[in-house]
């Protein structure tokens, strides 16, 4: 089950769009010198997202296992 906030059911609340997220910015890419930047290199600091992702979907937020 997920957990409420008290008697809370942040997902029931329309209003309610994140808990717990980080601000919203431009995507920036840090490298570690002026010259990596320049170039076409990826930064060391960069993680992809592409990939296989596994899913779970549930009917029912009580369904959720704790």
């Amino acid at each position: 089950m997920l957990p409420g906030i008290g008697s809370v059911r942040p997902w029931a609340d329309p209003h309610v769009v994140s808990i717990g997220r980080l601000d919203m910015r431009v995507p920036t890419v840090a490298h570690p010198t002026i010259g990596a930047s320049r170039s076409n290199d990826p930064s060391p600091w960069r993680r992809s997202l592409n990939g296989k992702w596994a899913f779970r979907r549930f009917d029912d937020p009580d369904d959720v296992p704790a």
